[in-house]
């Protein structure tokens, strides 16, 4: 994992990318977060990420977001413009390339915001491995949340199969 942490404050911002070696061997887990995500190296990574994030950094309240890169080592962040302003503002610390060149191979990468505060516990899903389940959790407010008609399946992007290593859904 290839990381360039800014902080500023209480509040961490860090952009991480895969270090994947641009050879064939790897070709299936480059270039994009798609062909990444059905590898075998996605478990390890995100393992690693974790790792980072919560015991290295000791983020407790924190927000993951994959963001495709654009270009070789010297391209950009994809996303929205206020996005890749915020991700390059963190980049700027990233001064021997490391980050920029894994993410031009990896055609990704994942940008953490996150404090080391705990902020609130995290809602609970109900039925979160049944796809065909309706949407229903409590927030952290403790209001009970329901969304008629609609399940998890539904707001799935990738990897709809049972099988898959993970799935990308709609933030809800």
């Amino acid at each position: 994992v290839a990381g360039g942490p800014e902080c500023r404050a209480a509040k961490m911002e860090v952009v991480f990318a895969p270090m994947l070696a641009s050879s064939a061997v790897d070709s299936a887990a480059s270039g994009s977060f798609e062909a990444f995500s059905t590898s075998e190296k996605l478990p390890p990574f995100i393992r690693r990420l974790l790792e980072v994030v919560e015991s290295e950094l000791g983020l407790w309240s924190y927000h993951l977001r994959v963001v495709p890169w654009i270009g070789d080592a010297s391209g950009h962040p994809g996303g929205r413009e206020r996005q890749r302003a915020e991700i390059e503002r963190v980049l700027a610390n990233d001064r021997d390339g490391t980050v920029r060149a894994s993410a031009a191979v990896a055609g990704f990468v994942v940008y953490c915001v996150g404090d080391p505060a705990r902020e609130r516990e995290v809602p609970v899903v109900e039925d979160l491995d049944s796809l065909d389940a309706p949407i229903r959790y409590m927030d952290a407010s403790g209001n009970k949340i329901e969304a008629p008609g609609l399940t998890l399946r539904d707001v799935l992007v990738l990897h709809k199969e049972p099988e898959g290593l993970v799935r990308c859904s709609l933030d809800w």
